[in-house]
């Protein structure tokens, strides 16, 4: 719960910062957190029989990464889709 409560606000201001110098940030802020975090699921998915504080700490920041996406997928289907349907772009 802890890594949502600190990925989805996260994501939402990197996506702000970075869509002031860059317009096309938030398919690849997205693209980036989905890469980050399979490999980190999967180093604790195999760790958990061995070493649980390690998996553990593994799951934080690979949920971590993987929430990172929410605010601005929203963002990206909700909004930004409606405004060009209302002026028909």
């Amino acid at each position: 719960m802890a890594s949502g409560l600190i990925g989805v606000p996260l994501g939402s201001a990197i996506a702000q910062k970075l869509r002031t110098y860059w317009q096309q940030a938030d398919p690849l802020i997205c693209a980036v957190g989905l890469l980050i975090s399979a490999p980190l699921l999967f180093f604790a998915m195999i760790t958990a029989n061995t070493n649980s504080t390690l998996c553990y700490i593994l799951i934080f920041f690979g949920q971590l990464s993987l929430n990172l996406n929410w605010a601005i997928v929203a963002d990206m289907l909700l909004v930004r889709n409606n405004i060009k349907k209302i002026f028909f772009l």
